[in-house]
């Protein structure tokens, strides 16, 4: 866990001496919390910070799974667009090349 430190020693000349940006501190019962594991059997004490990296993580995971599938989505709608284009293109090679007539029932 880090926090900022609130003081730091200044020279006379203003330059900042003997501090860090930073200061680690021991995780407190406050950032600690109980979860169930993935089977449900057991607690677990983790550290919030842990959990919402594990639950961002996770839902990562799941965003690029929505997005491959959005994909997916959008490439059948678009074959399935192009369905009466190619159908048309089709019977019109049937009937010059081979000379069969389809008769389509249109609703």
């Amino acid at each position: 866990m880090v926090s900022s430190i609130s003081s730091a020693n200044v020279t006379a000349s203003g330059q900042v001496r003997g501090a860090s940006p930073f200061q680690f501190k021991h995780p407190m019962t406050d950032d600690l919390i109980e979860i169930e594991d993935e089977n449900g059997e057991l607690l677990v004490i983790r550290t919030k910070t842990a959990v919402l990296e594990d639950q961002l993580k996770k839902a990562n995971e799941n965003r690029a799974e929505l997005k491959q599938v959005r994909s997916t989505v959008f490439h059948l709608v678009y074959d399935i667009y192009k369905l009466p284009y190619r159908l048309t293109l089709l019977t019109l090679i049937l009937r010059t090349v081979f000379g069969v007539v389809i008769i389509t029932n249109t609703l």
